[in-house]
């Protein structure tokens, strides 16, 4: 991103005319390794613009979870060197939809940019506490004025915001306003006319519950607004091909996608935090073959038994040892016991079904509620398993069973157990789940017509 500062005038820059293609020109030398220049205007230096890269911009706030799901290599917040402001086609607005105004703190490329967007192509009032705002733009519909004076505004502020980890997307800032506008324009060349397929590939530390809502969300959204078939690159997962189609119905992609049809998503994380994707999932009892789903109605009735059910998912391990902020961080096992009592007093819940993956956590529910508490077999982890080296679930896995056959065995039976406690949480009477994650998001959705009340812990703070 590249940022509006007075002129250094100790420094020599290169010399750039102020004008409406001047953030394009800058960044054809940002490739070339320059980082700031000189504008002119009215024959006189009047600003300098610095280039900011967008990943290191949002790392060095302390707002920025720390942890190791994310990594360098793929960064949240792509650069985007190229794009065009005119292919409306590939601007996507639902970011924005809700709100009559947008204000702004400062000027900048990407406020800048996003401002003539919204006033050529929407009817939204543009607000910025910034002037210079009007070196760029001239249009009556921008007024000048401070925070308070738009109340109702989506509110795009200077600094990092973490909007995509505390769920909260009526304040961002304006880089990730850009991203969510953008996307299209960062992930293909193509015209979305020529676009057929939009293929997913997932990162192997991904567990099966992201696999569930990467498709869901991807088929909501690629599917329903704009007609595209989502599918999964074969290999493409941490599970072989055979376990996936064994118990999932996930489209594979097809022989004719090609180059000139497909859209490529291999940077799986900056997309799942685009907002876009982050609405409800297409997820129905569809996504599992017909036996598998025979087999987890059976066990569910048996274990159910007709009774009225507390469902609980209660994450914690890699959770919290990777420090995830925000909707994402895990509350505490005693907020938890404290909520399932209120609950249980108030409803008169006959048992407590828990699923975790937390050995930890199983431990202190059961001591708590004893018989009351019911769950299935599933492989769970003390915190103290981790370390520098093995910070997820994924990278323990693998290290305890390094053979490919073995790994294959203990990846599709810890993933069967994981299927069928989702499955059984989406049909209890009630949903409590201690912080956002994937597996919350596949249970709301299988559950939406069975579950009575559903409660965020971590919203709740």
């Amino acid at each position: 991103m590249l940022r509006l500062d007075k002129v250094d005038k100790k420094k020599n820059y290169r010399m750039l005319p102020h004008g409406t293609s001047v953030f394009h020109e800058a960044l054809k030398h940002v490739l070339w390794g320059e980082r700031r220049f000189h504008v002119c205007r009215d024959n006189e230096i009047c600003y300098d613009l610095y280039y900011e890269d967008n990943q290191q911009f949002a790392e060095k706030s302390p707002l920025y979870p720390k942890t190791g799901f994310f990594t360098a290599d793929m960064p949240l917040y792509p650069p985007y060197y190229f794009y065009d402001e005119a292919d409306i086609e590939k601007i996507c607005f639902d970011v924005v939809e809700g709100f009559d105004e947008i204000w702004f703190e400062k000027a900048s490329e990407y406020s800048v940019v996003i401002a003539g967007v919204l006033l050529d192509n929407t009817d939204k009032t543009v607000c910025f506490a910034d002037e210079r705002i009007k070196w760029f733009v001239e249009d009556e519909r921008i007024r000048i004025c401070g925070r308070e004076s738009c109340p109702e505004a989506l509110k795009i502020y200077d600094e990092f915001v973490p909007s995509a980890f505390d769920a909260d997307h009526s304040r961002m800032d304006a880089m990730v306003l850009f991203h969510h506008m953008f996307m299209f324009q960062w992930l293909t060349s193509l015209k979305l006319s020529d676009v057929k397929y939009v293929e997913l590939t997932i990162p192997s530390t991904e567990g099966i519950g992201s696999i569930f809502l990467a498709y869901g969300r991807g088929k909501a959204f690629f599917t329903g607004k704009y007609g595209f078939t989502v599918t999964l690159r074969p290999g493409a997962a941490r599970y072989s091909d055979s376990m996936l189609q064994k118990y999932c119905n996930i489209p594979y992609t097809p022989e004719d996608s090609n180059e000139s049809n497909t859209i490529y998503i291999v940077n799986y994380h900056a997309l799942m935090r685009i907002s876009s994707l982050r609405k409800e999932a297409a997820l129905d009892a569809s996504i599992y073959t017909d036996k598998f789903l025979h087999d987890m109605r059976s066990y569910a009735a048996a274990v159910l038994k007709d009774k009225k059910v507390l469902g609980m998912l209660l994450r914690g391990t890699d959770y919290l040892v990777n420090q995830l902020g925000g909707k994402y961080k895990p509350v505490t096992v005693d907020m938890a016991i404290q909520k399932a009592e209120e609950l249980l007093k108030e409803y008169d819940y006959d048992r407590i079904f828990l699923a975790t993956e937390d050995k930890d956590i199983l431990d202190v529910m059961k001591e708590n509620f004893k018989d009351k508490l019911i769950t299935v077999s599933q492989k769970r982890y003390h915190v103290s398993d981790f370390t520098d080296e093995l910070k997820t679930i994924s990278q323990i896995d693998r290290t305890l069973h390094p053979g490919k056959e073995d790994y294959d065995d203990f990846v599709e039976d810890v993933t069967v157990n994981y299927l069928y406690a989702m499955y059984i949480l989406s049909n209890c009477d009630a949903f409590v789940y201690s912080c956002r994650c994937s597996g919350a998001a596949i249970v709301t959705q299988l559950g939406k017509d069975k579950i009575k009340r559903t409660i965020c812990l971590s919203d709740t703070l």
